[in-house]
């Protein structure tokens, strides 16, 4: 085949993303693992927008901000025009807008485009109609497969989107032992917001519910501050053997940290990362404060809709997993939960086993229909609400 040149878009406002969410990593992830695999092929990823990812920063392959602040044709039209200048063959974009960017450069250069419909709930008012989209859960085929408007659009489901770690180790020790060495460690990486309250509140309970049946553990929260009300609430509910980590050195690359993890409480991309090291994983639930172990019995549950919270677990189901609170206690239980993970992740989760599925989309996708009027209407209604807040 002859090669080509895959650029990876995505776009970042103030007001509207941190710019160190799970959809920023799985990009880096996908191209990284690519470009890793297809060294005849050009990759490199770029972010327009008003401020630049900590999440991209640091790559093996290129990458470049371009910066979008103003909302005029003019503004709209140089993002274009330096998206042109790359002349790539395939963009492949991981939000809406940017989408929008990349159809506009492909009215004019003929490349073909790809969405990725990352994590987060089924969307709830529109998603624009593309030739092909990648889901990472069930939840998400189920949606596009329901829906007349996607009855053109092929539907990927490509779930993998994490590497095996490289372990670093050094940072993930000095944090062992400020904790405790030989304490159990149940860890939650989140930011400290609303949206992830109450899973990281429900860490502190599995917690305090494991000490109440004399496992010797402590809740560790890893995570930046986006909602100073929040961080309060989590403090207040933290016990003295709980610790709350928030400073950048901690928050920029909290996966690194997960070594030093028994046990992890986790959502999205966030089981992957945890799983490929083998940890026991549990995973917060519509129905219940606590969070759900994840083992045979509960997997399907809660893969089905991406680790998210969104589960709804039986109440049999509930009651039954609330044995593991003491089981914590026991070294080769904590161990058996870990091992099932590990097989988890080699199955299910390791980006490395799909990377000739995305090859072979890139180099037998031949279509590029044009997105239709609606589509591209409510995408620059979209542009326009996110470049407005993120100026006021």
């Amino acid at each position: 085949m002859k090669s080509k040149k895959i650029i990876y878009l995505v776009t970042s406002f103030a007001g509207r993303s941190t710019g160190i969410g799970g959809h920023y990593r799985s990009m880096k992830t996908i191209a990284t693992a690519y470009s890793a695999e297809n060294s005849e092929d050009a990759v490199k990823m770029i972010n327009v927008g008003s401020i630049d990812p900590i999440a991209l920063r640091g790559s093996d392959i290129d990458y470049r901000h371009v910066v979008f602040e103003n909302w005029n044709y003019i503004s709209i039209k140089n993002i274009v025009d330096e998206l042109l200048k790359e002349n790539a063959t395939h963009i492949h974009v991981f939000d809406k807008i940017a989408f929008l960017l990349a159809n506009e450069v492909a009215e004019r250069s003929g490349c073909r485009v790809y969405i990725t419909k990352p994590g987060g709930p089924r969307p709830r008012m529109y998603y624009p109609a593309a030739d092909n989209i990648f889901v990472f859960s069930q939840e998400d085929v189920d949606y596009f497969y329901n829906r007349a408007k996607f009855k053109n659009s092929n539907i990927h489901y490509l779930p993998q989107r994490v590497l095996a770690p490289s372990l670093k180790g050094a940072g993930a020790m000095d944090l062992a032992r400020e904790v405790g060495v030989g304490r159990l460690k149940i860890f939650r990486i989140a930011r400290i917001s609303h949206v992830y309250l109450k899973s990281i509140l429900g860490t502190l309970k599995l917690a305090a519910e494991s000490r109440a049946r004399g496992v010797d553990a402590s809740a560790v929260i890893i995570g930046y501050i986006q909602d100073k009300e929040a961080y309060d609430q989590v403090v207040a509910a933290a016990d003295k053997s709980d610790f709350v980590f928030v400073d950048l050195k901690y928050t920029k690359n909290a996966s690194d940290f997960l070594p030093a993890a028994d046990v992890v409480v986790a959502t999205g991309r966030g089981v992957m990362e945890a799983a490929m090291l083998g940890k026991p994983i549990f995973c917060p639930i519509s129905n219940d404060d606590m969070p759900l172990p994840m083992r045979a019995d509960t997997f399907k549950l809660l893969f089905d809709r991406n680790f998210s919270g969104r589960s709804v677990a039986p109440d049999d189901m509930i009651v039954q997993c609330r044995e593991e609170y003491s089981k914590l206690a026991e070294p080769a239980h904590v161990a058996e939960l870990g091992a099932f993970s590990k097989k988890m992740a080699d199955e299910f989760f390791d980006v490395v086993k799909v990377i000739p599925k995305y090859r072979e989309i890139y180099d037998f996708s031949t279509k590029c229909s044009s997105i239709s009027f609606s589509d591209k209407f409510m995408m620059y209604f979209e542009l326009y609400r996110t470049i407005g807040q993120a100026v006021r």
